[in-house]
């Protein structure tokens, strides 16, 4: 991104710089190749938010293998979004959404023909007003049409935006098989994506009020793939940075401190000979599951060793200061 003159700033351009980057390798590769993707960094996503920590590449991300998705099944993302969501709630007809006192409906009845053309018509009006929508108006709409997201998550935390989510994913996944068996148009798939980004998008503005999502895209993108750095990806499929699963590099870092202890403090040797023994098992396994236990085990043991250290000396001030590196390394492990 860093040579082009003009960086992206709508849906449509970012959309199409991802399609730049990776269609090559994209058509290669299937829709369920991609929506796995896509629900495994939304599903990151939650987890990251949930621990408090920093989400942002997690919602770059998600926003991208949304974007590839969209291109891969030939739909218009902003289009879509825009037709589902013009300047009203699609359900209850007005702005901000009165859903929850109406039951996703309008005050009064309204036939569906004259509904569809009120939506229609508005749609109209934004899109002459917007022919290429900025990212960070589709934030700024999105909250402002449902400014109720934000107070839910006030009282609840992130629980119920995730919770729809995971529900819009389940049905764009549900759209596709019912499109690929001939029950379906392919604009069902695109209402359900403009869901799903919908939700995204509320979230990064309730997380990042005065973030720019726009900014963060081209921070992250600026090198073109943020992995193989080729304005073309070139990573081999499943090559991706992993986030969640245990690094066995980071646990042979993690092994080589507690040997330096055991080479200054010779008489834990015993007790921490074990922990060796424990890495070498997971280092063999792979499992997440025991590297996580073994690693909060051995943390547990080094904070006891700590505290039993009474000696001054600059031996003893050497363990301390080796403890407290393999501790805070061990709190930097994405997968613990």
């Amino acid at each position: 991104m860093k040579n082009l003159s003009s960086k992206p700033s709508s849906i449509n351009e970012f959309q199409a710089y991802i399609n730049d980057v990776y269609g090559t390798k994209n058509e290669e590769r299937s829709v369920e190749y991609i929506y796995a993707y896509l629900f495994r960094n939304a599903a990151y996503l939650s987890r990251v938010i949930g621990e408090k920590g920093n989400p942002r590449t997690n919602f770059i991300k998600s926003f991208s293998w949304l974007f590839a998705l969209s291109s891969k099944l030939e739909i218009d993302l902003e289009e879509a979004f825009l037709k589902k969501y013009p300047s009203i709630c699609p359900y209850c007809l007005v702005k901000p959404c009165i859903c929850v006192k109406t039951g996703k409906k309008p005050v009064e009845y309204i036939p569906e023909w004259k509904a569809t053309e009120e939506i229609n018509a508005k749609y109209r009006v934004y899109k002459a007003q917007y022919p290429n929508l900025p990212l960070e108006k589709a934030v700024g709409h999105i909250n402002d049409l449902y400014p109720g997201n934000r107070q839910i998550w006030n009282v609840t935390g992130p629980t119920f935006q995730f919770y729809r989510i995971l529900e819009e994913l389940g049905e764009i996944h549900e759209a596709y098989t019912s499109y690929v068996s001939g029950n379906r148009k392919i604009e069902n798939i695109g209402e359900e994506i403009a869901d799903v980004f919908a939700w995204l998008v509320s979230t990064w503005g309730i997380c990042f009020p005065a973030k720019s999502l726009t900014d963060e895209f081209i921070s992250y993108y600026y090198e073109y793939c943020p992995v193989c750095e080729n304005e073309s990806c070139l990573c081999p499929d499943h090559g991706d940075r992993g986030e969640r699963l245990v690094e066995i590099q980071q646990l042979l870092e993690f092994k080589e401190k507690i040997e330096e202890i055991i080479e200054l403090a010779p008489e834990y040797k015993d007790k921490l000979e074990s922990v060796i023994l424990s890495l070498e098992t997971v280092e063999e396994t792979r499992s997440t599951t025991g590297a996580v236990r073994t690693v909060h085990q051995a943390t547990s043991m080094l904070d006891d060793i700590a505290n039993g250290l009474e000696s001054v000396d600059d031996s003893t001030k050497r363990v301390k200061s080796i403890i407290g590196t393999v501790i805070s390394l061990a709190e930097k492990f994405p997968w613990g």
